[in-house]
């Protein structure tokens, strides 16, 4: 396990990001998995580069949302920022169809070009937390500005899918955009880097990850309030998203 010192700086579910700077020393070879999520992740590293996707070694890089299991190794002294990004907000902030970035965990500079690199490195050179994440809001403020606004009917059936948890009727919310719903399909994809029924998916798995966490709730309860047909269809969908039971997900209180 990590000898880990771990500071949380900014965490808000008003926020479009989750941002945490972290300071850690793992020993050689050690992995952690990246569940399935609807964020973006967006790792600004400042110590040893880590092990991504087929044995690729990155500082800084980026995940899409993913709709499966994905192993970080790392070792050594692990030192830098942490964002999760909500995927609208990642699509404005690199300019970039979510899709593209596929699933081989881009470094940041193949993604925003020199800037990228840049930004790493005036981060590095800030020192102090407060300092950093002034000059990091600073910098996503401008690259926010600059950037593609997501299409307004995309935006719409993101929020409507997000505030149900997954549950409701992907097949409706092309009709009441008037839009066809493979142009839905398609525009959404580009846009949260998913289609709107893996996102739904996703996202109620999300949601009942972070229920399993609690020991007061049965398995079966959890399955009730996210939308599961029964706690045998939740089993399911959790093996078939990240090959673990409900038990290996509250014992080793993994997040998405």
């Amino acid at each position: 396990m990590s000898s880990a010192e771990t500071e949380v700086v900014c965490v808000s579910r008003d926020d479009p990001r989750l941002c945490a700077g972290y300071h850690e020393r793992y020993p050689e070879g050690e992995a952690y998995p990246e569940l399935p999520s609807t964020r973006v992740l967006w790792v600004i590293g400042f110590g040893e580069p880590v092990s991504v996707g087929r044995g690729e070694r990155r500082s800084s890089f980026v995940a899409a949302p993913r709709d499966r299991v994905s192993m970080i190794g790392v070792g050594g002294l692990q030192h830098g920022i942490r964002l999760r990004l909500d995927p609208l907000d990642a699509f404005s902030l690199f300019g970039v169809p979510m899709r593209g970035l596929g699933t081989e965990f881009p470094e940041i500079d193949a993604v925003l070009g020199r800037q990228g690199a840049d930004l790493t490195e005036r981060l590095f050179e800030a020192g102090g937390w407060r300092r950093r994440f002034a000059v990091l809001d600073a910098a996503l403020a401008r690259l926010r500005a600059r950037g593609p606004k997501p299409d307004p009917g995309v935006a719409w059936a993101w929020r409507r899918i997000a505030a149900t948890g997954g549950t409701v009727r992907i097949s409706g919310l092309a009709d009441e955009l008037s839009m066809s719903r493979r142009h839905l399909a398609r525009r959404f994809h580009d846009q949260v880097g998913m289609a709107p029924k893996t996102a739904a998916r996703i996202l109620r798995f999300e949601r009942a990850a972070e229920l399993v966490a609690d020991p007061s709730r049965s398995f079966a309860q959890v399955a009730a309030e996210t939308g599961y047909a029964d706690q045998a269809h939740f089993t399911r969908e959790l093996r078939a998203l990240t090959l673990r039971t409900p038990g290996d997900l509250r014992s080793q209180t993994f997040k998405p």
